[in-house]
């Protein structure tokens, strides 16, 4: 039986155009409202500045390759911009690096160090292979002999080599300040929520009033907004994975008409051909399991949605899919009736940037501090919240980067979940490092390098995997 909920809270809120798609149309939708495009403000600045074209409107024009700059790029964010100015410095820095390899490869490469490397592929040809060797006893009876390398590395090597050393570790440096100041100034060119913004992590069971909270941060300005968010992540994740069930759903069996009555499912006011939601479903599962169509298209459609690829799957399985996320539902609504939600995490407004300053500085604490409410003495009486909490301040995220299904994650689950993943991957990592040896004794080089090619593929991977599945992570 499906739960007693809203429409909105699984049907999607926008129609389903059922005509055929028009490539032209389509091409010119992607290119005019999709795609990133910029148009110039002479009334921003002194001079006027480039402002990134709003989605879905119309006009401006693309974003130069090669003259685009960060700079250009801070309206799609500050990690956007702070990506592309690394890779402006790293590239610098590595062309540098490669200058002063030059001579070390012009050396590497000659005559004089291993006789032009004969034998050294193309790619190698250059590096320090030495290719000049001579058979030499390891002990007195010689009955263990090993390879000695003859080619001798010149000092200007060596000088070039400790050059480039110090210039990388120099240009670094500089990378590390330029990177602080860019990114200050990109965060100070766009004022974002963020800027007047601030989360708190520890609230208490009973502290849901928003008055109370307004009262409290009073002495470090005004306050436009308090957002009390409760510990209902379970019951989000459900509605969420349902709301996904049903537009797939609607994208199979179409938008249908809105009826009068409501339908037998008690879901959705809507009818399909005289048919309920149910009804319907039930007509398109027939249709999908009937042998043989007339339509080539629809048995090759049928056959994809029968292997599950690409996320495609039958209306019988979404149909499963639907009856598990409403027992999902379910099962969360009649938590919440017994234990009732209460506040994880409060996210606070205030009406200027000096304010939200002015509250970090004065409530941000340590993290064992805030964690245990340890150090109290040490702390202004009209900081501690009811006289017990030291609160866990800090700067909010964007609001377009908040999970809201996650902010129920506490401190102590937070950091047993990351203790798991950093455990996992101490395993992987020295799990790796001992079958690269075990494959080094028993295939030789070539095993054990086969083996890190694959191990370098798969671990990053799977720890991705493991953050997004294993963690919760508010932002």
């Amino acid at each position: 039986m499906a739960p007693n909920l809203p429409p909105e809270a699984g049907f999607p809120g926008l129609p389903i155009d059922d005509s055929e798609p028009v490539l032209e149309k389509a091409f010119a939708f992607y290119n005019d409202e999709i795609r990133p495009r910029r148009e110039f403000h002479s009334d921003v600045g002194v001079a006027g500045e480039w402002r990134k074209v709003e989605f879905g409107k119309p006009g401006g024009e693309l974003y130069p390759i090669w003259t685009s700059t960060p700079w250009d790029l801070r309206e799609f964010g500050l990690g956007v911009a702070m990506y592309f100015q690394t890779l402006q410095l790293l590239t610098v820095t590595f062309f540098v690096c490669g200058l002063f390899n030059c001579q070390a490869i012009n050396y590497y490469s000659s005559q004089k160090y291993s006789d032009g490397q004969p034998g050294v592929p193309g790619l190698l040809k250059g590096s320090a292979i030495c290719t000049r060797q001579d058979i030499v006893c390891l002990d007195r009876e010689c009955n263990d002999i090993g390879v000695k390398n003859l080619c001798l590395a010149g000092a200007t090597q060596a000088w070039f080599d400790l050059s480039m050393t110090l210039c990388l570790l120099g240009l670094m440096a500089v990378v590390t300040l330029v990177q602080d100041n860019v990114s200050a100034a990109l965060d100070e060119s766009i004022q974002t929520a963020q800027d007047y913004s601030v989360i708190i992590d520890d609230p208490g069971p009973e502290d849901s009033d928003p008055q109370e909270w307004f009262d409290f941060v009073a002495q470090f300005g005004h306050a436009t907004f308090v957002t009390v968010a409760k510990n209902n992540g379970p019951l989000l994740k459900a509605l969420s994975k349902r709301r996904a069930v049903m537009r797939e759903i609607i994208c199979i069996i179409g938008n249908g008409k809105a009826s009068q009555e409501e339908d037998d499912d008690g879901i959705l006011d809507m009818t399909w051909d005289g048919k309920s939601f149910l009804d319907k479903m039930d007509e398109v599962s027939m249709e999908q399991a009937a042998s043989g169509s007339a339509d080539a298209k629809k048995r090759t459609q049928v056959l994809i949605m029968k292997t599950g690829i690409f996320g495609m799957k039958t209306m019988a399985a979404w149909r499963k899919e639907l009856a598990k996320c409403n027992d999902e539902i379910q099962v969360a609504l009649d938590s919440a009736a017994e234990t009732p939600y209460v506040p994880s995490k409060v996210f606070i407004t205030f009406e200027t940037e000096a304010g939200q300053r002015k509250c970090l500085k004065a409530l941000s604490a340590g993290l064992l501090t805030a964690a245990f409410d340890i150090g109290k003495e040490k702390v202004p009486p009209e900081h501690i919240w009811k006289g017990e909490n030291v609160l866990a301040v800090k700067e909010a995220p964007e609001p377009t980067e908040v999970f809201w299904e996650d902010v129920d994650v506490t401190f102590e689950k937070r950091m047993k979940q990351q203790g798991l993943t950093l455990g996992i991957t101490v395993v992987m990592v020295f799990s790796s490092v001992g079958v690269c040896k075990l494959l080094q004794v028993l295939a030789g080089t070539a095993g054990a390098a086969l083996w890190i090619s694959i191990s370098n593929i798969l671990v990053p991977t799977v720890l991705r995997k493991l953050c997004f599945e294993v963690e919760d992570h508010v932002s």
